[in-house]
């Protein structure tokens, strides 16, 4: 029989004592109700259940690490009252009274807690009841892991789920980066609600996908719209909703065992609040509820109740050492060359790796052993004068031959390139190997992964820099207060990276992690240093025609309503509509206030009424409104005040499928699709005078892996034809030549080529291409019937799938596809698209990575003045000098068409311009 932990949400209980019934005041006058809740859930908890481990999630001291993330978390919440907050000592002595374990860690909500509890219990073998009604915690529920209604004790796990909201488990962190939650003040995709969300997780697994093209059958071009609106919003909500599964715990499951707890000091507690109900539980002669406490192996009197302490996998015994001489740097250099390779990390005073500085570095060669080495001391009071130490650490961390290990190495090259210092040679990522071995898992820090895999707390920053108001930097700490934290972040680095080295080999992942990410670290390093220069007045003058026509559009539609009103406003907007105008709602979406004005209203309104312009009108006026705010206006906050130049962050560990992510600015995202937002491109210009941009895109690549891929013949003799492949294959479902296909027959043909990679079927090619289901499935058939090499490989991808649970690219990356092993029938034929579509992208992802990776490098040649600046989905933007392009467009084409050697030829299309939207052209 398993084991069942019972995690008790210390916050949510609480505040629903309080809020949740009549007030209660003892003899002193003192409101009492959420004490005598969270005691009365205690008690019948023991008396209704056979409960072996137990546990209460508390709330850290100070902000989590989402507020530093994002300042405006939660902060629209009312301050705690006086009169629940006088209630807390009470709570904390009576938990202790319980002898309860309690789960709190520093920077992390009591949600991380409680997940991280429920995973390491799972992996335990043991069954987990969560007494919350928190829908964040809802991403942690499974068969094992469940809610517990602490009213009637009915449970809530996938199938209650399923049925309330219409989603999975593993779909609720993407259901909450869509709809946001209000409360926390966490933003999600304006305008998308839970209807809305649920209808775009039925089509994708990931909503960031639609930031790419093609986009899945099946997404309302309304919602298309808005997920693509504001992508670093939901970027930064998904980062807000994800709870963390590796929060460093002082327990595991195993030392939540309930013990006795300590009956003298809760009867005390139980007469000073005058509990006399639960009083009479703990006399002896009172026998209705003796058995209350049964279970309990009480101690010998001369014993206090012990609870055996969380195991480690670390030794408690370090040596980190404080370097002040030159003889000592000496010996630390020494070492690293000695050994070959070495953990690294720095200490800097801000986040801002261009406009800030380093304070030092620490270095570690072996577990257990480390050794910080200061820059800067604010009292100017240096052992060592921050130059020399630079030139002395020079050679050992520009040469490729000796090895570099850092936690998001990427921040530390960053950090030392404003040093004047080339890291070369990296030879290992901790949060990209943890990336490479599970890209679902969400969340790579080092506190969590060393949490987890390694069993060790590590030292908070909280500890040397504070929080809040009181908040300090670490250019105002003296250095020798620093070296214990910041050796021990090179230790760990160092023991982490040896541990996921297994995980990465035992998978057969080295050679994505060797050839690809770790490579890539120093070329994205190279490019966001770089950045990209922004013409403001370009920008200037744009924003002055989007205004104007704005003002116009503004005009128009007032004087089609009759009168002015507020455009923003749905309840004026719905008086217009179907008051004013009379317009039918028959049919339409409502919401509490009435019928629906989203976007997906008026596009319905729109067809449904051709002659009445308004609808039309008002959704040109939010698109342009919305690239008004969010591009135009925007992005001249992006430019750094040190090189006025927009310096993206490319993120390694974001997508499940290996593609980059890009984020403050999102520069894969820049609008392309209308008139308008193109000419955004024009905005961005060469940072160097005498340069041009010159931009090279893979032609249909991810049509040309599917042939690669399936070895169909008709496919490959089509591309190696070198004629218009979406007309070839065309010609061949209906028996033509190339010159009598037409233009309908083309686009159908398109749209199954790039529909099947996303698990288009009939219903959705019938829809996008507006003709009847029945000849969409008979043109799909006949594409079968055509090319059955292609359905072939698809079958068979999906049985692998189902076997192992998994999919690998061409270069090996893996992708776990948990969904193709569910029962659920629309599940599975979700983790079936999953599988087909991971395969393709996944493998152009590792192309255009490897393409960067060889681009870099032919850069760096003595004889090229060429930098890379941009990765957008399958191209690549350089900034050459004039005098080289002609050079550039045959090494850059020669250079992406080779790293990989396929079964078909590779078509990459090159272009110039002035401006990225000339070279894009």
């Amino acid at each position: 029989m398993s084991r069942t932990l019972f995690l008790i949400d210390g916050r949510y209980q609480i505040y629903r004592g309080h809020f949740g019934m009549r007030p209660l005041t003892n003899s002193a006058g003192m409101q009492v109700q959420a004490i005598y809740v969270i005691t009365d859930l205690l008690l019948r908890l023991c008396r209704d259940h056979d409960v072996s481990h137990w546990a209460v999630a508390m709330e850290c001291d100070g902000p989590t690490f989402r507020h530093q993330m994002y300042d405006q978390y939660k902060a629209n919440r009312d301050a705690m009252p006086e009169e629940l907050r006088t209630q807390l000592p009470y709570i904390d002595r009576m938990l202790e009274a319980f002898r309860v374990p309690i789960l709190k860690s520093d920077h992390h909500e009591a949600d991380d807690c409680l997940a991280t509890m429920s995973r390491l219990a799972e992996i335990k073998d043991m069954d987990v009841r969560l007494l919350t009604r928190d829908k964040d915690l809802e991403q942690v529920i499974s068969s094992r892991v469940q809610f517990l209604d602490e009213k009637n004790w009915n449970l809530y796990g996938p199938d209650e789920l399923l049925e309330k909201k219409g989603i999975r488990p593993d779909q609720v962190i993407s259901y909450q980066t869509l709809v946001g939650d209000s409360s926390d003040n966490i933003p999600g995709v304006a305008g998308v609600g839970p209807k809305t969300a649920v209808k775009i997780l039925d089509h994708v697994e990931d909503p960031f996908s639609l930031l790419n093209d093609p986009v899945p059958d099946g997404i309302p071009a309304s919602a298309l719209k808005k997920v693509r609106a504001n992508p670093d919003a939901m970027t930064l909500s998904k980062e807000l909703v994800t709870l963390s599964l590796e929060t460093p715990l002082q327990q595991n499951p195993e030392d939540l065992e309930r013990i006795e707890p300590d009956h003298e000091t809760l009867a005390d507690l139980f007469r000073e609040l005058g509990f006399r109900r639960f009083l009479k539980m703990l006399e002896p002669e009172e026998k209705v509820e003796a058995d209350l406490f049964s279970g309990f192996d009480s101690p010998p009197a001369t014993e206090e109740p012990t609870r055996q302490k969380a195991s480690t996998a670390i030794a408690e015994k370090v040596d980190y050492k404080y370097v002040d001489t030159f003889e000592k740097l000496d010996a630390v250099i020494e070492a690293c060359r000695s050994e070959g390779r070495f953990a690294f990390d720095t200490e800097t005073n801000s986040l801002d790796t261009i406009g800030g500085f380093a304070v030092g570095c620490s270095i570690a060669v072996q577990a257990a052993e480390a050794w910080y080495i200061p820059f800067y001391s604010p009292t100017n009071n240096c052992p060592l004068p921050k130059n020399e130490v630079l030139e002395r650490l020079r050679p050992i961390l520009e040469d490729p031959s000796i090895g570099k290990i850092g936690q998001n190495m990427k921040f530390d090259a960053q950090v030392m390139r404003t040093q004047g210092i080339e890291i070369q040679g990296i030879s290992g990522d901790p949060m990209i190997a943890a990336y490479l071995v599970n890209s679902l898992r969400g969340r790579y820090g080092l506190d969590d992964l060393v949490g987890e895999r390694l069993g060790h707390s590590m030292i908070s920053i909280k500890s040397l820099i504070g929080s809040g108001n009181d908040q300090i930097s670490m250019d105002q700490i003296e250095p020798e207060k620093i070296t214990e934290y910041a050796a021990e972040d090179a230790d760990f680095t160092l023991r982490l990276s040896d541990n996921l080295r297994k995980d990465i080999d035992d998978n057969d992942l080295a050679r994505v992690y060797d050839e690809i990410e770790l490579p890539l670290i120093e070329v994205l390093t190279s490019m966001e240093r770089e950045g990209i220069s922004l013409d403001e007045k370009r920008l200037s003058e744009q924003e002055e025609t989007l205004t104007e026509e704005l003002n116009r559009l503004e005009s128009e539609i007032h004087e089609e309503a009759g009168g002015p009103f507020n455009i923003g406003s749905p309840k004026q907007l719905q008086k217009v509509l179907f008051e004013d105008l009379k317009l039918p709602t028959k049919g339409l979406p409502k919401t509490k206030t009435g019928v629906s004005v989203k976007a997906e209203t008026l596009e319905e309104l729109s067809i449904r009424h051709p002659e009445q312009i308004l609808p039309t009108t008002i959704l040109r006026h939010r698109s342009l409104a919305k690239l008004l705010s969010t591009y135009v206006q925007a992005l001249p906050q992006h430019l750094h005040p040190v090189t006025r130049r927009i310096h993206t962050d490319f993120r390694q560990t974001v997508t499940a499928t290996g593609r980059l992510a890009s984020n403050r600015p999102n520069l894969q995202n820049i609008p392309i699709r209308s008139e308008e937002g193109r000419r955004i491109r024009k905005a961005f210009v060469p940072n160097r005078e005498g340069c041009i941009f010159v931009s090279a895109d893979y032609s249909q690549v991810e049509l040309r892996l599917l042939a690669h891929l399936t070895a169909d013949e008709g496919l490959l003799q089509a591309i190696h034809d070198g004629v218009d492949i979406h007309a070839s294959v065309a010609a061949r479902i209906h028996g033509k030549t190339l010159e009598e296909v037409t233009k309908d027959e083309r686009a159908a043909a398109k749209a199954v080529n790039f529909g099947l990679m996303y698990g288009m079927g009939a219903f959705g090619l019938s829809r996008d291409l507006s003709i009847p289901v029945a000849e969409a499935k008979q043109f799909i058939e006949d594409y079968f019937q055509q090319f059955p090499a292609v359905q072939s490989w698809m079958e068979q991808t999906k049985l692998d799938a189902a076997k192992t649970g998994e999919v690998r690219t061409l270069y090996g990356r893996r992708r776990p596809v948990p969904e193709i092993l569910s029962r659920v029938a629309r599940e599975k034929a979700q983790g079936e698209r999953y599988a087909i579509n991971s395969v393709v992208q996944g493998s152009a992802a590792d192309m255009i990575k490897l393409a960067m990776i060889e681009v870099h490098r032919q850069c760096q040649l003595e004889d090229r003045d060429c930098r890379l600046l941009l990765q957008i989905h399958d191209g690549l933007l350089l900034e050459v000098p004039i005098k080289e392009v002609e050079n550039c467009r045959q090494w850059l084409r020669d250079a992406m068409i080779h790293v990989m050697d396929l079964s078909v030829p590779l078509e990459v299309e090159v272009n110039t311009g002035k401006d990225w939207f000339d070279a894009s052209k």
